[in-house]
């Protein structure tokens, strides 16, 4: 290890230390919300069950017996969770296992940063304002989504790495990855690493359908056949490796609520209410050609999971948290937040989004400046397209509404369009298969982050 990469190491600890040195140096658990009343003694469920010499497959102490494995965020058979195995308390286990996904994600990104031939001050900066920044650090308190996080960055070096250099290393280790990010808890950032890379094979291939045949060092088929098969083989090798957790979850899922719905929530909803009989009753009353309406355009139903999908949507005036901290007020120690008397905001999944004034600066200069490469205009579109699906509920729909409401329109407005309807996290569970399955647009913002 160089000079400069000791320095770089230096102040990345030293910043992450300053987050959790106090909690940990004085044995306090990292629980807050999620973390304090579920991670935190179901884990220790897992580890007590270890030690006890059984595979903690069946929990009889929670809804008079759950599948454990069948609920993806137990993470049972994570390779991290070998840390619990360490002859130390549980309190010391759980607050490691949290610190240890946040230097995770700062190597990540240092890594990252460095082979795309960035400083060592450069790759200093984006480590601590991603890992340190709010729509990340504040992922202790969903361990399992900071464990997405945590592995996001070495995902885009592997997509970069199979389908810029069509190298089936890179593919092997976007396949380890995307398993890892499953088996950790976070199928949903799996799914998104999937996108991510189809998006990135779409930009590369449409710059060489572009180029002149000649151009081309080789054909244009055989590139196009490569760059598929990479992605089929590093999806199947996740598929194959994190099978012991996938399977048993989607079985679950299919018996859940999730799985349960009135109206259809996307096209493959809208196709099984098709398909039904011309006799067939809708659950609502409504005809099929209504209950199809009404379900992918409408608002979405209460009190159910679809509208549960779009909780915890980032509404579009958060974004200037990304240049102020705490521009909406604070949240706690005293709850003084003033974004909460806005009329449209919802439930917050991270109390700020702030990354630092310095990289937000730096990155909105970037997106201004014209892509010099293909892999530049892949980390814009990740980025806008990201911003754009953590809005969740707020999408075309809820600004047509807004505007019907300046002018008196309200009642026809609401009748006619629900409000995600337009946005990209509507068009992303109406349009993908499985998606709808998911839930909360913000789980987006660690891609804008990176």
């Amino acid at each position: 290890m160089n000079r400069q990469t000791l320095l770089a190491w230096l102040a990345i600890g030293a910043t992450i230390g300053s987050f959790f040195g106090p909690a940990v140096v004085r044995g306090r658990p990292l629980a807050f919300r999620d973390s304090a009343h579920f991670y935190y003694p179901l884990f220790q469920w897992c580890r007590n069950e270890w030690v006890a010499g059984r595979v903690p497959l069946w929990n009889p102490a929670e809804n008079c017996g759950s599948p454990v494995v069948a609920d993806a965020t137990s993470s049972v058979f994570y390779p991290g969770k070998l840390l619990f195995a360490l002859p130390i308390s549980y309190d010391w286990s759980f607050n490691l296992y949290i610190v240890l996904h946040v230097v995770l994600a700062a190597g990540g990104v240092y890594v990252l940063s460095r082979s795309w031939r960035a400083s060592h001050a450069a790759a200093t900066l984006a480590a601590i304002a991603y890992s340190c920044g709010g729509s990340v650090v504040f992922q202790y308190c969903n361990v399992v989504f900071l464990v997405g996080a945590a592995w996001l960055p070495f995902l885009l070096l592997a997509a970069d790495w199979m389908l810029r250099r069509g190298s089936w290393a890179g593919a092997i280790l976007w396949g380890v990855v995307l398993a890892l990010m499953t088996l950790g808890g976070d199928p949903q950032t799996a799914y998104h690493g999937l996108l991510i890379a189809l998006l990135y094979a779409a930009i590369l291939g449409w710059k060489r359908w572009r180029e002149p045949p000649k151009a081309a060092s080789q054909g244009r088929s055989p590139w196009y056949a490569r760059r598929l098969a990479l992605i089929a083989g590093g999806g199947c090798l996740a598929f194959v490796l994190s099978a012991i957790q996938i399977l048993p979850s989607i079985e679950a899922t299919r018996l859940s609520d999730r799985a349960a719905f009135n109206r259809p929530r996307n096209v493959y909803d809208a196709m099984t209410v098709a398909l039904q009989g011309s006799e067939s009753e809708q659950p609502l009353g409504e005809t099929r050609g209504e209950s199809i309406a009404r379900g992918l355009f409408g608002e979405p139903e209460a009190l159910t999971h679809h509208e549960a999908i779009y909780e915890f949507s980032v509404g579009p005036w958060r974004l200037a948290e990304y240049l102020w901290p705490n521009v909406g007020g604070r949240m706690f120690p005293m709850h003084q937040r003033w974004f909460s008397l806005l009329p449209g905001e919802g439930r917050i999944w991270t109390p700020s989004l702030y990354l630092g004034l310095f990289p937000a600066l730096l990155a909105i200069g970037s997106l201004i400046v014209p892509a010099r490469c293909m892999r530049d205009r892949w980390l814009k579109w990740l980025v806008l397209l990201g911003a754009l699906g953590s809005l969740g509920y707020y999408g075309l729909g809820w600004l047509v509404q807004e505007l019907a409401s300046v002018v008196q329109f309200q009642q026809q407005a609401e009748a006619g369009i629900g409000s995600p309807v337009g946005g990209v996290y509507w068009l992303l569970v109406t349009c993908l298969p499985g998606y709808a399955f998911f839930r909360y647009p913000a789980k987006l913002l660690p891609i804008v982050a990176l």
